[in-house]
C-alpha cells in the first residue's frame, strides 16, 4: 500500500495509538503480542508490562491542584491520563492471561481467523490453501472482492477502527440477545452500516457496505469454527474471548467508546481478572461518566 507500512511484528506487538499499519487493516494489531507476553512461563514479561503501565500512569497523572478548578470542580481528564488508565487495565488482563492458559488459548483461537497469509515475507509463512482462504476472514474477503478493493477497504478499516468496532458490537449483542443467532448477527450489521456519533471517521467506511456485511458474516461464521466443537450458533459462548480480542486489537480504546463500554469495562468490572481497585480508580478518574456502569453483568 503506497505510503503505508506493510504489516510486521511491530504491529502485532503494538500497544500505542500511533500504529497505522495498512497491511492488516488492524486485524492483527496488538493481540498476538499480548499472547506472547502472557505466555512467558517465568512471568517476567507480564510483570514488566504491568510495571511499564504503572509508570505510564505516574507520568501521565497531573498533580491534584492541576486536576481541579479553583472552585473544586474536577477538570476533564487528559488524553494521556485516559490512555494510561486503559493501559493499566490491559496490563492487568495480560497478567490474568499469564496465570490462565485457558484464557490465552481462547484468545488465540478466536484471533486465528483474523490472521492473513504470510507469504509476504513474514516470520511465520502460511501457505494460502483453499482451506486457509475458507477459514480466514481477510483472505476470504480478498477472494470475494479482489486485492484492489480489499486494499481500499483495509486502508479505511485501520483509520476507522473497523475491526475492533465489529468485535465490540459483536460483544454487545452477544450480551444483549443471549440467543437468536440471525437476529443478533443482523443487529451487528445494522450497527456497522449506520453513521456513528462516537467514531467521527466512520463515514469513511460506509461506502463499503457490501464488504462490511460480508465481514460480519465471515466473522460470525469463523469465530466459533476456530474453537473446537463449536458451530456458528454457539458464538454466544465466546463473549469473553471476543471482548479480550477487541480490547487488544484496538489501537486506542481511550478514543473508542464501544470497545470500552462493551469490552474493557465489563472485563474489569465483571471478569475473573481480579483487577485491583487501584486500576478501577484510574478508570473512574479517566472516564467518570462510564463508572460505575449500569446493566452489564455477564
Amino acid at each position: 500500500m503506497a505510503g503505508r507500512p506493510r504489516h510486521n511484528s511491530n504491529c502485532e506487538n503494538a500497544g500505542r495509538p500511533a500504529c497505522a499499519c495498512g497491511g492488516c487493516g488492524g486485524t492483527e494489531h496488538g493481540w498476538q503480542g499480548a499472547i506472547t507476553i502472557a505466555s512467558d512461563p517465568s512471568g517476567a514479561a507480564s510483570a514488566k508490562y504491568v510495571r511499564e503501565a504503572k509508570q505510564e500512569w505516574i507520568n501521565a497523572l497531573r498533580p491534584l491542584e492541576k486536576r481541579t478548578y479553583r472552585d473544586g470542580r474536577a477538570k476533564p481528564s487528559t488524553r494521556d491520563e485516559q490512555r494510561a488508565a486503559v493501559q493499566g487495565a490491559r496490563a492487568a488482563i495480560v497478567e490474568w492471561m499469564s496465570r490462565s492458559p485457558d484464557i490465552r488459548e481462547g484468545l488465540e483461537q478466536v484471533g486465528e481467523p483474523f490472521r492473513r497469509n504470510r507469504n509476504e515475507g513474514g516470520k511465520r509463512a502460511v501457505q494460502e490453501t483453499p482451506e486457509f482462504i475458507k477459514t480466514h476472514v481477510v483472505p476470504a474477503l480478498k477472494k470475494k472482492f479482489g486485492p484492489d478493493r480489499l486494499e481500499q477497504f483495509q486502508r479505511r478499516a485501520v483509520e476507522t477502527h473497523f475491526w475492533c468496532e465489529l468485535l465490540a458490537q459483536t460483544a454487545r449483542v452477544l450480551c444483549e440477545f443471549k440467543e437468536g443467532y440471525t437476529e443478533a448477527k443482523d443487529a451487528v450489521t445494522t450497527a456497522l452500516t449506520t453513521a456513528s456519533e462516537t467514531l467521527p471517521d466512520w463515514a469513511l467506511i460506509l461506502p463499503f457496505k457490501d464488504m462490511i456485511e460480508a465481514s460480519v458474516g465471515l466473522v460470525w461464521d469463523q469465530l466459533p469454527r476456530a474453537v473446537t466443537g463449536l458451530a456458528p450458533k454457539d458464538i454466544f459462548q465466546l463473549i469473553w474471548p471476543v471482548r479480550i480480542l477487541a480490547l487488544f486489537m484496538c489501537k486506542d480504546p481511550s478514543a473508542h467508546r464501544a470497545v470500552r463500554l462493551y469490552c474493557l469495562n465489563p472485563a474489569v468490572r465483571w471478569g475473573k481478572a481480579a483487577v485491583s481497585e487501584e486500576i478501577k480508580n484510574r478508570l473512574r478518574l479517566a472516564f467518570p461518566e462510564e463508572w460505575p456502569l449500569p446493566g452489564d453483568t455477564v
